[in-house]
C-alpha cells in the first residue's frame, strides 16, 4: 500500500457538513434494531461524511451502529474494531456519554465472543459514567444476563423498566420485557415469561419494530417447548422464521439453535441434527464462541440419539475443548460425557475408555449433575463387566444406585443400577423387582409431569431400562418376557400428550414452582455453584406434584406400566400370528406368539 509523508491540509467543514453527518449516524443506529442491514448501509455513508467533516461525535455513533450491525449480521469479531473506534472517537469529541455508549456496546460484543470477564469489567465501567441511562442499563442486564448472574440481571431489568416508564421510552421499555421474559423462562417463571413475552410483541408491533416482533414469537416457542407443548412451540418458531432468516447470521443462527432444542425434545433426531449443522454453521461466522459450543454440544446429543456415534463425537470434543478454554467445566463435563457415550455407541471397549467414563462420572457428580453422573456411572459398570473386570463394576453400581431418595431421574438410575448390580449376583428375581420399580417411576413421572425438558431424559432412561429388560428375560429364556420388554420399550419412546395447565390451581402453582426450581437447578449447575439444597426441594417438590395430580386427575391415578397380556394376546390373534423382531447387543431375535 503506498502512503504519503505529508498530507495536505483540508479546508475547515462548514456547519451543514458536520450536521448531515450526524443526522445520518443517529439515523443509522435508529435502525438497528428495526433494520440492520439498512443501518449497516446509512452507517457507511455517516463515517465517510463524518472524516470529511471532521466530526468525531457522528464519527463515534457511525462506528457504533457499525458495531452492533457486524454483531447482528456477522459477527462479534468484526464488532470490535468498530467499537474501539467509537470509544476513540467519543474521547476526541470530549464527550463521557459517548464513550460510555460506546463501551457498553464493546461489553456486549466482548460477551459475544467468549470474554465474559472482560465485558462485565467493560459494562460496570460504562455505567458509573452513565449510571441513569436506561439504555445502558438495558445492555447491562443482557451482560450479566448471559454471564450467568441471572438474579443480578433480574433485577437491573427493573431498574431500567422504571427508568424507561418514566421517561416514555417504549423502545427500551419494549427490549427490556423481550429480554427479561428470555431470562423468566431461564429462571423457570413461565406466567412471569409468558406476561413479559407476549406484552413485548405487542409493543414492538405497535411501534413497527418487525424483527423484534420475530424474536418476541420466537422467544414464545422456546417457551411453549420448555412447557411441553412442542406442537404450539413449531408453531410459534413457523411464525418468526422468515424475519429471523433474514436479519443476519447471528438471529438466524440464534434461531436454529432454539429449533434443535425443538426438535430434539420432539424426539425428531434427524430433523434436530440439520437444525444444529444450519446453527453451528451460522454461529461459526458469528465469532459467538459460548453460543458456537453449546449449539456443538447440543447437535451431538441430537447425533447420538440418531444413531451417528462419530458426529457425536466429533462434535462434542470440540465443544468440550472450547468449554474448557472459556472456563466453564461443568459445560464441559457434559460435553465428555457425550464423547464416552459416543465410543460405546460406536463399540470401543478398552481400559483407556474405563478409565475416561469414570473420571467423566465424578466429573459430573463434582458439577452438580448428579443423574448424569450415575448414569455415567452405569455405563462405566457395563464396559467394566464386558472387560472382565467385576469389582469395578461393582464399586461403580454400588455408587449408582444409592442416591434413591432423590429426585425423579435420580431414583430410576439408582434403580436401573440396582438391578444391574442383582443381574451381577445372579438376582434374577431382584433384577426384575428394581426394572419393574425404574419402569414404573417413569411412566408415572412422565404422564403426571411432562414437560419437554422431562422428555429427552425419559426417551433416554427408556430405551436403556428396555434394553436391560429384553436382556434379562433372554437370559432366562422367557418368550413373554422379551415381548414385554420389547413392548415397553416402544411404547415408551412415544410421545405423551401435550402438557397444558391443569385445571386444578393448586396443581398448577406446584407444578410451576417445580420447573422454577428444576431451571434454577440447571442453570446453578452449569455455573458451578452447589446444587445440593435444590435437589432436596426437586423431589420434594415432585412428590407433591405427583400426590396432587393423582387427586386432580384420574389419568394420573391410572398411569402405570403398559404390559403384555400373553392370553389377551392369544384371544386377539386367533389363527394369526405375530412375530416380534427384537435386537438385543447387536443380534437379531423373533418372538413368534402363535396357537
Amino acid at each position: 500500500m503506498l502512503q504519503g509523508s505529508i498530507t495536505p491540509q483540508a479546508a475547515p467543514p462548514d456547519r451543514s457538513a458536520r450536521d448531515a453527518a450526524s443526522a445520518l449516524a443517529d439515523e443509522a443506529w435508529g435502525l438497528v434494531g428495526a433494520d440492520p442491514r439498512k443501518a449497516q448501509r446509512i452507517a457507511v455513508r455517516a463515517l465517510s461524511a463524518a472524516n470529511a467533516a471532521r466530526n468525531p461525535r457522528a464519527a463515534s455513533v457511525a462506528h457504533r451502529a457499525l458495531g452492533m450491525t457486524a454483531i447482528e449480521l456477522r459477527g462479534a469479531d468484526e464488532a470490535l474494531a468498530h467499537l474501539r473506534r467509537a470509544i476513540a472517537a467519543g474521547r476526541r469529541a470530549e464527550s463521557a456519554q459517548l464513550v460510555a455508549e460506546a463501551e457498553m456496546t464493546l461489553a456486549l460484543a466482548l460477551q459475544l465472543s467468549g470474554d465474559a470477564s472482560a465485558a462485565l469489567r467493560h459494562a460496570g465501567s460504562a455505567m458509573r459514567a452513565a449510571p441513569q441511562s436506561a439504555r445502558l442499563g438495558l445492555q447491562q442486564a443482557l451482560i450479566l444476563e448471559r454471564s450467568g448472574r441471572l438474579s443480578q440481571a433480574l433485577e437491573r431489568y427493573a431498574v431500567v423498566e422504571r427508568l424507561a416508564v418514566v421517561t416514555g421510552d417504549q423502545d427500551t421499555l419494549a427490549r427490556v420485557l423481550g429480554n427479561r421474559g428470555v431470562l423468566q423462562i431461564y429462571l423457570g417463571d413461565y406466567p412471569a415469561a409468558a406476561d413479559d413475552i407476549l406484552r413485548a410483541e405487542a409493543l414492538c408491533q405497535e411501534l413497527g419494530l418487525t424483527l423484534m416482533v420475530a424474536a418476541a414469537r420466537a422467544n414464545l416457542g422456546y417457551l411453549a417447548a420448555r412447557r411441553g407443548n412442542v406442537v404450539e412451540a413449531l408453531r410459534w418458531l413457523e411464525r418468526a422464521r422468515p424475519e429471523l432468516e433474514a436479519a443476519g447470521d447471528m438471529r438466524h443462527g440464534i434461531f436454529q439453535f432454539d429449533l434443535c432444542e425443538v426438535l430434539l425434545a420432539a424426539g425428531l433426531w434427524r430433523d434436530a441434527v440439520s437444525a444444529g449443522r444450519g446453527a453451528i454453521e451460522l454461529l461459526t461466522r458469528t465469532g459467538m464462541q459460548a453460543e458456537l459450543a453449546e449449539a456443538r454440544l447440543l447437535t451431538a446429543q441430537a447425533a447420538l440419539r440418531d444413531g451417528d456415534p462419530a458426529t457425536a463425537e466429533h462434535l462434542a470434543t470440540a465443544a468440550g475443548r472450547a468449554f474448557s478454554r472459556q472456563r466453564r467445566a461443568p459445560w464441559a463435563a457434559l460435553a465428555r460425557e457425550v464423547v464416552v457415550r459416543a465410543q460405546w455407541a460406536s463399540g470401543r471397549r478398552d481400559e483407556a475408555m474405563l478409565a475416561s467414563a469414570r473420571r467423566v462420572a465424578a466429573s459430573l457428580d463434582e458439577a452438580g449433575w448428579a443423574t448424569n453422573g450415575s448414569s455415567a456411572r452405569i455405563l462405566a459398570a457395563r464396559l467394566a463387566l464386558e472387560l472382565g473386570r467385576p469389582q469395578i463394576a461393582r464399586t461403580e453400581l454400588e455408587r449408582a444406585s444409592a442416591h434413591d431418595q432423590g429426585p425423579a431421574w435420580m431414583r430410576i438410575q439408582a434403580l436401573h443400577g440396582r438391578a444391574l448390580l442383582c443381574s451381577e449376583h445372579g438376582d434374577a428375581q431382584g433384577a426384575e423387582t428394581a426394572l419393574h420399580a425404574g419402569w414404573t417411576a417413569i411412566e408415572e413421572h412422565r404422564s403426571t409431569l411432562g414437560a419437554t425438558e422431562l422428555r429427552i431424559g425419559a426417551s433416554a432412561h427408556t430405551s436403556e431400562l428396555a434394553e436391560l429388560g429384553v436382556r434379562l428375560a433372554l437370559r432366562s429364556g422367557s418368550p413373554e418376557g422379551v415381548l414385554r420388554w420389547a413392548e415397553r420399550g416402544r411404547a415408551g419412546m412415544l410421545d405423551r400428550p401435550a402438557a397444558h395447565a391443569p385445571a386444578d390451581a393448586r396443581l398448577a402453582t406446584k407444578l410451576d414452582e417445580l420447573r422454577a426450581v428444576v431451571a434454577t437447578l440447571e442453570s446453578a449447575a452449569k455455573d458451578g455453584e452447589d446444587t445440593r439444597g435444590l435437589v432436596s426441594r426437586q423431589a420434594q417438590l415432585e412428590d407433591e406434584v405427583r400426590s396432587q395430580a393423582r387427586l386432580a386427575d384420574a389419568s394420573a391415578r391410572d398411569a402405570g406400566v403398559l404390559d403384555v397380556d400373553p392370553d389377551a394376546l392369544h384371544d386377539a390373534l386367533g389363527e394369526r400370528a405375530l412375530a416380534e423382531l427384537v435386537v438385543c447387543d447387536g443380534t437379531l431375535w423373533a418372538v413368534v406368539a402363535a396357537e
